[in-house]
Parts: structure tokens; sequence; C-alpha cells
């Protein structure tokens, strides 16, 4: 039976609770959040968040000469070169261009990571291959407990 408080797309996770699905958010988010993390200038990575949550999105700008890949992974802390990412997409490959602005967005309901969100560039996009500090990251998320 849907909420009465249905208010819209927002919803927590339930597992924890013991609950068997997501469950809607009744009041859309708390105050504060979603939360942002950026890097402060180009960088070649940046930890959004150590534990569970839910990535929102994010977005930035690479500055490379060349094409370039941006991944995404499901883990607490930059991994080793080699890596394999939850996914990854080319950036300033598109219309001829080389430098460009990327965005990805999940949702008001966003993606769920258990171990946490670390995006990077790389030079290869099945594999990590880090880049050098010629990306801006800005991410959006909600921590596991809200």
């Amino acid at each position: 039976m849907p909420s009465p408080f249905n208010t819209g797309s927002t919803y927590i996770d339930r597992p924890q609770y013991g609950l068997p699905r997501d469950l809607e958010y009744p009041f859309g988010l708390p105050e504060g959040l979603p939360t942002t993390a950026f890097s402060n200038g180009l960088a070649s990575s940046l930890v959004v968040f150590a534990g569970q949550g839910r990535l929102i999105g994010f977005q930035g700008y690479s500055n490379k000469a060349s094409a370039q890949f941006i991944l995404v992974f499901d883990l607490g802390g930059l991994p080793a070169d080699g890596a394999v990412p939850w996914f990854g997409f080319a950036v300033g490959t598109g219309a001829g261009a080389v430098t460009g602005n990327y965005s990805v967005y999940f949702g008001s309901d966003g993606a769920w990571f258990n171990e946490g969100c670390v995006l990077c560039n790389s030079s290869t996009v099945a594999t990590k291959t880090i880049g050098s500090a010629d990306t801006s990251f800005n991410a959006q998320y909600v921590p596991q407990v809200i």
C-alpha cells in the first residue's frame, strides 16, 4: 500500500532495519543533504565518501590534452592500478573536443555504494591506470544514516 506521506521519489534503504525493500523517505531529505565532496582544483582522484551511502551524481571538467576516462569504484579508498571499476566513461572525446565537462546523475534516489565511493581519471576504461592531476571532481551524496 502506498504511503499517505508520499511526497516524491527520495528513498532510504531499509535492509539494515530488517524491512524487505526500500521505502520512500516521506518528507524529502533532511536539511544539509545531500552533502558535497569536491577536489580543490585539478586532481587525479576523489574519495567521495567511505562507508555505505548513496551517490546522487557527480560532475567535473577534464583539462587533459587527450581523451581520458572517469572511473567509479565502490571502495572506501583509492585502489591500486589494475583495479576493475564499477563503471567508466570517456571524457572529452565527443564532437572533436579533447577537454570538456562531464556529468552523471542517478536521480534523487541515488546509486547505493556498500564500501564507499571513489572517482578517478584513467588512461584506460577497463582497469584503473591513474592519470595526472588534470581533472576537477564535484559529487553529491547522502551518507547511510540520515
